[in-house]
């Protein structure tokens, strides 16, 4: 079941509860109370017939009944949280972003090194981000002059047509207005230049803003470690998880500011050969 195919909480939980037709909908819903702790159902009931919603801890104990990932708990705390904005009759226009952005980021367009090879200057993936922006302008000096002018008017006229040319910006035949709707991805773990060129960039970037930029608009930390190498696949992992839930929590669709998250794991030593003698 895909809960990011809802729109709403309760039409989630009632399809995760009985999609499976059961006969006995009441006894498999005392199933599940019971593995919240609850002595009865009325409760979950209620919450399912929209007399009541969810409390934070029946979110928690559904979401660790139902082993729900990072991705899919924060997109439910949404749902549950665009409810309860509701029933207060408070804006949720800003929630319903967040909801729109979260789904979004299911899409995900895989690239492959030969069609990233056509955006691997890092300023193609900053402008694919600044389209999304509420005041975005298509004026190429604009945004040479948002970018910190690092690109020239020129440089942000081919980017915009390769962006376009590989779909990955859109445009509204009706508005002929601009979009960048899809998460993109590359390969991992298989050697590119193209990616390797696009890091450089990035991490140029990132020397410049340690001199160039306050406190306030950076972060920069670094940790030294012994790391056992066979424990290395497991690491990356996390870290591209990580990096997801990042995006995921922290992308804002009414933002302006577009900012860069560079990680680098990378070994200080090598090992050390065996001389001819014998010794170390």
């Amino acid at each position: 079941m895909n809960i990011f195919e809802f729109t709403h909480f309760r039409d989630y939980l009632s399809t995760r509860i009985f999609g499976a037709g059961t006969d006995k909908r009441e006894a498999h819903l005392g199933q599940i109370a019971k593995s919240l702790g609850y002595k009865s159902a009325s409760l979950l009931s209620m919450v399912l017939s929209g007399k009541r919603l969810p409390s934070s801890e029946m979110v928690d104990g559904l979401m660790d009944t139902w082993n729900l990932s990072a991705k899919e708990r924060a997109y439910f705390r949404l749902l549950v949280q665009l409810a309860k904005t509701q029933s207060k009759g408070k804006d949720t226009s800003s929630i319903v972003l967040k909801i729109k952005r979260h789904s979004q980021t299911q899409v995900t367009h895989l690239l492959n090194d030969l069609e990233f090879t056509a955006i691997k200057e890092w300023h193609y993936t900053v402008i694919k981000q600044l389209v999304e922006s509420p005041n975005f302008r298509e004026d190429p000096k604009w945004i040479s002059q948002t970018l910190r002018k690092k690109i020239t008017p020129g440089q942000a006229t081919q980017a915009l047509k390769v962006l376009e040319e590989q779909k990955l910006i859109t445009r509204d035949p009706i508005t002929n207005k601009l979009s960048a709707p899809n998460f993109i991805e590359t390969t991992h773990d298989i050697p590119s230049a193209a990616i390797r060129q696009h890091h450089h960039g990035m991490l140029a970037r990132a020397a410049e803003a340690l001199e160039e930029q306050g406190v306030p608009q950076k972060q920069f930390n670094s940790l030294t470690f012994k790391v056992d190498p066979e424990k290395l696949p497991e690491m990356k992992e996390k870290i591209l998880s990580f990096i997801k839930q990042l995006y995921a929590d922290y992308d804002a669709p009414l933002a302006d500011s577009v900012y860069q998250l560079n990680l680098q794991l990378f070994e200080h030593t090598q090992k050390r050969k065996e001389n001819l003698d014998g010794t170390h």
